[in-house]
C-alpha cells in the first residue's frame, strides 16, 4: 500500500509540475501611441482616439456620437486642456467632476500605463481581456496581437 500511495504522488508531482511549465500563449497589452477603440461608459459607447504620447501627457478625442465629434481632452504633466475646434481652455486643475467620463478614462491610462508589464491579458470570446478593481473598475477588450479595441468602465 506504501509503494502505491508513493507511485501515485509521484504521478501527481510530475503532473503539476508539467502543468506549471506550460507557456502563456497571450499577448502583452499595448498601449501605441494612438489607437481608436470603443469606450463603453456607464452603458454608453463612445469612440474614441486615445492617445499614450509620453510619460505624464494623455489624450483623448471622441469621435462619436457626431455632437461630440472633436472633443478633446489632454492632459500633460498636470496641466489640461479641454478644446473643441478652435475653442481652447486651459487650467492647472481639472476642471470637470472626478467621476467624468474624461477623468474616469485619465485614471485608466494611467493605470494601464503604471501595470502594463504585471497585467495578464486572458483568452476571451474574440481576443483577450483583462479586469481591473480599481477605484473606477473597468475591462479593456483587445485583439489577438494585444491592442485595445474596447473599454468596458464604470459599468462592470
Amino acid at each position: 500500500m506504501k509503494k502505491f500511495i508513493a507511485a501515485f504522488l509521484c504521478v501527481i508531482l510530475l503532473l503539476s509540475a508539467g502543468a506549471c511549465s506550460e507557456k502563456n500563449n497571450a499577448p502583452m497589452l499595448k498601449l501605441e501611441s494612438e489607437r481608436n477603440c470603443v469606450v463603453n461608459y456607464l452603458g454608453n459607447d463612445y469612440n474614441c482616439t486615445l492617445s499614450f504620447l509620453s510619460d505624464g501627457m494623455e489624450s483623448v478625442r471622441l469621435n462619436s456620437p457626431e455632437t461630440l465629434s472633436g472633443l478633446t481632452f489632454r492632459c500633460s504633466n498636470g496641466k489640461y486642456t479641454v478644446s473643441l475646434g478652435s475653442l481652447i481652455c486651459r487650467s492647472d486643475t481639472v476642471l470637470i467632476p472626478d467621476n467624468s467620463f474624461p477623468v474616469a478614462v485619465y485614471t485608466l491610462m494611467n493605470d494601464l500605463k503604471k501595470n502594463k508589464d504585471s497585467i495578464m491579458l486572458y483568452p476571451d470570446e474574440n481576443g483577450y481581456s483583462y479586469s481591473s478593481n480599481s477605484k473606477v473598475p473597468y475591462t479593456v477588450k483587445t485583439d489577438n496581437n494585444g491592442s485595445i479595441t474596447k473599454i468596458m468602465l464604470g459599468n462592470i
